[in-house]
């Protein structure tokens, strides 16, 4: 009985996270555009901020929970998934998403915001003033888009952006902006008890679980966006919704639980083996990832697009299988029980 409500309470909350997302980046939209904010600009803030308001949802939870290897597992499983993933079936979808280089400033930021985060972590602490470093610069980067943007021309307007419609949430966007955060929060907290439940009745350790299961979760917003940009033959909004939202994960979402709830540091041993763990393995493979992402389009040039994105998704099939395989840590730092599975969850 338990069992079969953990796994209604995951597979609700993942529905309603989607659907929460969904109403946000439609009742922001029609916002923004009443506030006459350009649509190059909502398509790189907007989609981009509702997309990843799961992910920020779910890790300040769970940061705030005592659960804080969830709240790094699910940011750097999620960046992962965007790429593998989100691209990779977009690609399949619309060869064209690979086909062509990122631009200089968001492949600057895509490969920075990793940087950033890595260099933070290093000692084993994001603090307060760790958090605010992230969140400064995550503000430079959108100043930058802000800026770039007032000098466009009308190239972006009229295109329809994921979420936008003229349904009830477009026509009163105030509501459907609030509406969609709330349902994003409660959906949120729903999947995480279910995640926690299925994890320790399963003897999974909480890495993995924010790795693979609520990763992949928490990108489906990321996946419905960038899949309708595809069919729609939008390749920019494709690509541009995981550059925007990774870097979001990143500098945003750690920035603020790190100003919450700050992770490691002496006082918590656990969270730093969480750390240490996520410089020496995942690290490198959110880095690999997204390297991957900048350098594969300039490759094969105008042509292969699909043979790429099925690439970035074998990459990510392998990366899921091998996340499994090799399970949860064995102990904790003082030698007892995995540090993650060693409590009973509510």
């Amino acid at each position: 009985m338990e069992l079969a409500k953990e796994l209604i309470f995951l597979v609700l909350g993942f529905v309603y996270l989607a659907k929460g997302s969904d109403w946000l980046v439609e009742g922001g939209s029609a916002l923004a555009n009443r506030m006459g904010i350009r649509q190059l600009v909502i398509g790189l803030t907007v989609v981009a901020w509702g997309t990843s308001a799961p992910e920020l949802v779910v890790s300040t939870l769970a940061a705030v929970d005592g659960k804080s290897s969830i709240a790094m597992g699910n940011v750097l499983g999620s960046n992962v998934a965007n790429i593998g993933l989100v691209l990779g079936i977009c690609a399949i979808i619309l060869p064209s998403v690979l086909e062509k280089p990122l631009g200089m400033r968001d492949g600057f930021w895509f490969l920075a915001s990793v940087g950033i985060l890595w260099w933070v972590t290093r000692d084993l602490e994001i603090d307060r003033l760790d958090g605010l470093l992230l969140l400064g610069a995550l503000a430079i980067y959108n100043f930058q888009l802000f800026r770039e943007a007032q000098g466009s021309s009308a190239s972006c307007e009229g295109v329809e952006l994921p979420g936008e419609g003229s349904g009830w949430m477009a026509r009163n966007p105030a509501w459907g902006t609030l509406i969609g955060g709330v349902t994003i929060a409660v959906a949120a907290w729903i999947a995480l008890v279910g995640a926690k439940g299925l994890a320790f009745r399963a003897g999974v350790d909480d890495f993995v679980i924010g790795m693979t299961v609520m990763a992949i979760g928490t990108s489906l917003p990321e996946l419905a966006a960038g899949v309708t940009g595809a069919l729609k033959k939008q390749s920019d909004i494709s690509i541009g919704n995981v550059v925007g939202s990774n870097v979001f994960n990143l500098l945003a979402v750690i920035g603020v639980v790190a100003i919450i709830h700050p992770l490691g540091g002496d006082g918590q041993p656990e969270v730093q083996l969480v750390l240490k763990r996520a410089l020496e393995d995942q690290f490198p493979v959110v880095f690999g990832f997204t390297v991957a992402a900048v350098i594969v389009p300039t490759l094969g040039g105008a042509r292969l697009g699909r043979l790429k994105g099925y690439l970035f998704f074998a990459a990510y099939a392998a990366f899921m299988a091998v996340i499994f395989i090799q399970g949860p840590e064995e102990a904790s730092p003082d030698g007892g029980v995995p540090v993650s599975s060693s409590q009973p969850l509510d």
